[in-house]
């Protein structure tokens, strides 16, 4: 897995921490996006890190999520990112890749629309948008609406 593979997967664990609660989890929103900008920042590769045992001279890289790291190298999987990602449908993680959306934005749309196909998701929006229904929904409006076809 690469740094940009890595920091993305971080920068997803973050914004699904958003959605689920941003007051409550707004520690570990902090953590992850600072996490995952090391990384995506730094020269050395996660993997090289780890093996030298050099992963925390990282800035940003705590106990907690060098052993979350610890374990996607070992098993390939994460069971507490499992528990974080949980209930948040993939397609949220398309969409918020686009500028104008953030994770609630890109989360009540997935919902509402019910849009879970993660390769279609920015295409369906635009569709919605050009159909007028997007400004109808409380929080977004006329000019999300025009921003989003923009």
């Amino acid at each position: 897995m690469s740094n940009a593979q890595i920091a993305k997967l971080l920068r997803n664990i973050a914004a699904a921490y958003t959605i689920k609660d941003e007051q409550k989890f707004r520690f570990q929103i902090i953590a992850y996006q600072k996490a995952a900008d090391a990384i995506a920042n730094s020269s050395s590769e996660v993997r090289d890190l780890l093996k030298e045992a050099k992963l925390d001279t990282l800035p940003g890289i705590g106990p907690t999520i060098k052993s979350h790291l610890e374990e996607l190298f070992k098993t390939g999987r994460v069971k507490h990112f499992e528990w974080v990602l949980k209930n948040v449908p993939p397609s949220v993680f398309s969409l918020i890749e686009v500028p104008s959306f953030g994770p609630k934005k890109a989360y009540r749309l997935v919902k509402e629309f019910n849009l879970n196909n993660k390769d279609s998701v920015i295409d369906q929006v635009l569709k919605l948008a050009k159909a007028g229904k997007i400004a109808k929904l409380d929080g977004f409006g006329e000019k999300s609406q025009k921003d989003i076809i923009r």
